[in-house]
C-alpha cells in the first residue's frame, strides 16, 4: 500500500476580495495530481469558499473549483463557529464539503507532513 504525503491547507481568506482562495484551491488540486493526500480547513472568511450559490460575473467561480478538488479527493472542512457567525449551514455548502469543529483541524495538523497557511 502506498504511503501518501499529507498536506493540510489552512485558508483564512474568502473569495473575490483577493486571489488567495483561488490560489489555495489551485494548490490543493495540483497537490492531489502529484499524489498528495490533501485536507483543507476553511477558517474565518475562508468559510465562504465552500458556499454553494456563488455566481461571480467576471471572476472564476472558486466554489466550483473547490467542488472539483473535492471530487479529486480533497477533504474540505470549515470551522463551525466561523460558518455559524456568517449564517452558513450545511444546506449552503458545496457537495462534499463539511462544517466541523476546530478539533478536526487539530487532528489534521497532527497527521500532516506539511501545513500551508494561506492567511492573507
Amino acid at each position: 500500500m502506498e504511503n501518501k504525503k499529507k498536506l493540510t491547507i489552512l485558508l483564512c481568506r474568502g473569495p473575490y476580495a483577493s486571489e488567495y482562495a483561488d490560489i489555495g484551491v489551485g494548490i490543493a488540486k495540483k497537490a492531489i495530481e502529484k499524489g498528495y493526500d490533501v485536507k483543507m480547513f476553511l477558517y474565518m472568511d475562508g468559510v465562504w469558499v465552500q458556499h454553494a450559490r456563488q455566481s461571480p460575473k467576471v471572476f472564476p467561480n472558486v466554489g466550483k473549483e473547490l467542488e472539483e478538488a473535492i471530487k479529486l479527493g480533497a477533504d474540505v472542512r470549515a470551522c463551525e463557529r466561523c460558518s455559524s457567525a456568517r449564517g452558513i449551514n450545511e444546506d449552503d455548502i458545496v457537495e462534499g464539503g463539511k462544517i466541523t469543529s476546530l478539533y478536526d483541524f487539530v487532528q489534521m495538523l497532527k497527521e500532516s507532513d506539511r501545513v500551508l497557511p494561506i492567511l492573507g
